[in-house]
């Protein structure tokens, strides 16, 4: 067993295909959230334009109005502690980004950790994708007929609807039209869903990575079943210390910003935080 955290909006439901990881790694998650996929953008008067996702109008927003509003995130959201049963975990390589599992082909596989005959049922699931399964190239393996029929069955399936709704709503955040977006993300879901199946079938529990973009590097889980993952405290951000202690810093380091980035994107995670450790401002 070893502790592992997950941040969220509301933590109900099932934990099957989450993934959890150190508290870091949780925390940064949680401010990729408020970031969004654009950021911050300087505005012609100085100001910062704020929009994180195309569901969000753009707001022209001075610098402490930005530490304003990621306090307010951040109070929206909790970490929960969970104690993790990884006995039974297959090592991937991450190669996935952000989509689904599935999307790395036969290349998320560590060849030290499974046998020969394993990789070859695998390559079963997987063929001809032995790296990312590019949407440019899924007329190797499905018609478009064969992706409505996995579309109709994903719907049927309770995890694999909740799944595909997932991304759909990833896709209106990420500023994509899910009509075009929609067979990549179906055959995406698909193979995760078999992944799960094939590691249930050989008796693991959970799929464990190296977590390279989120937290220092350290590992990261995903359930394959309700059982592994006990809940235990939650703890929330502190707003105080942090307007006592990392506030400051952050104002300072926008309103530095602002002098030269022009009309790029300032990403937020490794100024939000004032040089202080994320950990110290969650209880």
């Amino acid at each position: 067993m070893i502790e592992v955290y997950r941040g969220a909006l509301e933590h109900s439901g099932s934990a099957i295909l989450k993934h959890f990881g150190s508290l870091p790694s949780a925390i940064d998650r949680m401010v990729s959230g408020f970031s969004g996929h654009k950021g911050l953008v300087v505005s012609s008067d100085g100001t910062w334009l704020y929009q994180p996702n195309p569901l969000i109008q753009a707001r022209s927003m001075s610098s402490l109005e930005v530490v304003n509003e990621f306090c307010l995130s951040m109070k929206s959201v909790s970490i929960r502690e969970y104690e993790f049963d990884d006995s039974k975990s297959l090592t991937l390589n991450d190669n996935w980004m952000d989509d689904p599992i599935g999307s790395g082909g036969m290349s998320i596989f560590d060849k030290q950790s499974i046998t020969i005959n394993q990789l070859e049922t695998l390559w079963s699931i997987f063929k001809p994708f032995d790296g990312p399964v590019y949407p440019n190239k899924l007329h190797l393996k499905y018609s478009r007929n064969e992706i409505k029929s996995i579309i109709a069955n994903l719907k049927k399936d309770k995890l694999g609807a909740a799944e595909f709704r997932a991304r759909r709503q990833r896709s209106k955040y990420a500023g994509e039209n899910f009509n075009d977006t929609k067979y990549q993300e179906a055959v995406w879901v698909d193979m995760t869903l078999k992944l799960r199946d094939w590691c249930l079938q050989n008796d693991y529990s959970s799929l464990c990575y190296k977590n390279n973009q989120e937290g220092n590097g350290e590992n990261s889980f995903v359930a394959l079943t309700d059982n592994v993952a006990r809940q235990q405290k939650s703890i929330f951000f502190d707003e105080e210390q942090y307007r006592m202690l990392a506030a400051p810093m952050f104002v300072k380091s926008l309103e530095s910003l602002n002098l030269f980035c022009g009309n790029k994107n300032c990403m937020l995670e490794d100024i939000v935080w004032g040089q202080n450790n994320p950990t110290m401002f969650w209880r």
